[in-house]
C-alpha cells in the first residue's frame, strides 16, 4: 500500500480531495494512512466493492486509482461510468485492465509488456522512472554521501508485518557473525513477531535498536552502509539513496523487481527457502559485508536505478483535478 499512500499524499498536497477505499485493518497495518487527511471507505471481505464505492460517493470522481493484485478489467469496467479517468498501479503484467493510465515501476519494465493488456489509448508509464517514492528520498539523495564499502551500520527492514518471521532469522545470523557494526531494526507495531524481534535485538552485542512504525524511512536509512530488506518498493527506496542491499524474497510479486536489481548489480538476492537456511543467510551476509569493492560498486549501481522523482512524473498524468478515490484492498503485497 506504500506506493498508493505516496501518490495519495502527493495528490492531496496538489489540491485534490483524496479518499482511500481498503480492506478493514488497513489503518493499523499502514500507520501512514492515519497521518494523511483522507477519509477511508471500508471494503469488508466478500463485499461488492464497486457498489460500496459508488454508494460512498454517489456523484463519482475525477480519478479512480486501483492498486490490487486481484482486480482487473472486470472490476475497473464496472466503475468506468462513475469516474472520469482510471489509473492502475501494477507490477505483474499478468491480467487485462480497463484504464487510461497504467503505472508499473518495476526496473526494466517496458510498455510492450502491457500493450496487449490495456485499451489502445492507455498511457503506459513503465520502469523505475515512475517509481512512487516518498519525496524525502529524492531530498536525501541530493545531499547523500558516497559509500566506501565499509560496513559500520546495518539496517534490517523486512516489512511492517515481518512475513514469515524473517527478521528474527536475520538477527540470529548477525549474532553468529559478530560483525563490528551497529544494527538498527525496523518493525511495525502490528507485527505478530514484534516482541520476539525486540528480545533478539536486545541480545546483540552491543544491543541493537528497534524502530517501530517509522514514518521517515529516508532519514533512518540515509546513514546505512548495508540494508537487509525485502524486494518490493522498499528496495527501490534504498536504490534511490545508493545503499547496497541483501534482498530477501518475501512474496512472489517481488521476484521480478529483485531479479532486475540483481542483474544490474544493485543488490544480492536470496529467495525462499534459501534465506530460511541459517548457513546460507550467514554466508551471504559475511561475504557481502567483507567485500568493500563490491559494496562500493553496488552502491553506484543502485543509485543509477531510480532518481526518486517518479511521483512528480505520474502526477502529470492525473488531471483533471477535483476529487479522487484511491482504492486498495491490501491483498498480496509485501513492501
Amino acid at each position: 500500500m506504500r506506493r498508493c499512500l505516496v501518490l495519495g499524499r502527493a495528490l492531496s498536497e496538489s489540491g485534490w480531495s483524496v479518499r482511500f477505499a481498503s480492506a478493514p485493518g488497513a489503518e493499523e497495518a499502514v500507520p501512514g494512512l492515519k497521518n494523511l487527511d483522507a477519509a477511508v471507505i471500508a471494503l469488508p471481505i466478500a463485499s461488492d466493492e464497486a457498489e460500496l464505492i459508488r454508494d460512498a460517493i454517489p456523484g463519482g470522481c475525477d480519478l479512480l486509482v486501483v492498486d490490487h493484485y486481484r482486480r482487473d478489467a472486470n472490476f475497473e469496467s464496472r466503475l468506468r461510468d462513475w469516474t472520469k479517468r482510471i489509473l492502475v498501479i501494477d507490477d505483474l503484467a499478468d491480467r487485462s485492465h480497463d484504464c487510461d493510465v497504467l503505472v508499473d515501476q518495476t526496473p526494466g519494465r517496458n510498455q510492450d509488456d502491457y500493450r496487449a493488456l490495456v485499451p489502445a489509448p492507455c498511457q503506459i508509464l513503465a520502469g523505475s522512472d515512475y517509481a512512487l517514492l516518498d519525496p524525502r528520498f529524492a531530498a536525501r539523495r541530493s545531499g547523500g554521501r558516497r559509500r566506501s564499502g565499509e560496513v559500520k551500520r546495518i539496517v534490517v527492514s523486512l516489512g511492517t508485518t515481518d512475513p514469515g518471521g524473517a527478521t528474527a532469522l536475520v538477527i540470529d545470523a548477525l549474532k553468529e557473525l559478530d560483525i563490528d557494526a551497529s544494527v538498527d531494526v525496523v518493525v511495525g507495531a502490528a507485527s505478530p513477531h514484534r516482541a520476539a524481534v525486540e528480545r533478539a535485538v536486545g541480545s546483540l552485542s552491543p544491543p541493537g535498536r528497534v524502530f517501530v512504525d517509522v514514518d521517515d524511512m529516508a532519514s533512518l536509512l540515509a546513514g546505512a552502509d548495508l540494508v537487509i530488506g525485502g524486494g518490493g518498493v522498499s528496495a527501490l527506496e534504498r536504490c534511490c539513496l545508493g545503499i547496497p542491499s541483501l534482498l530477501l524474497i518475501l512474496a512472489g510479486n517481488q521476484r521480478g523487481n529483485a531479479a532486475e536489481l540483481e542483474r544490474v548489480g544493485a543488490a544480492l538476492v536470496l529467495d525462499e527457502p534459501e534465506w530460511r537456511q541459517p548457513s546460507a543467510l550467514v554466508q551471504a551476509i559475511r561475504e557481502l559485508a567483507a567485500d568493500l569493492v563490491g559494496l562500493s560498486d553496488m552502491s553506484r549501481a543502485a543509485a543509477a536505478v531510480v532518481d526518486g522523482m517518479g511521483v512528480r512524473r505520474v502526477l502529470a498524468f492525473c488531471r483533471p483535478q477535483s476529487d479522487t478515490v484511491m482504492t486498495h484492498a491490501g491483498k498480496g503485497r509485501v513492501q
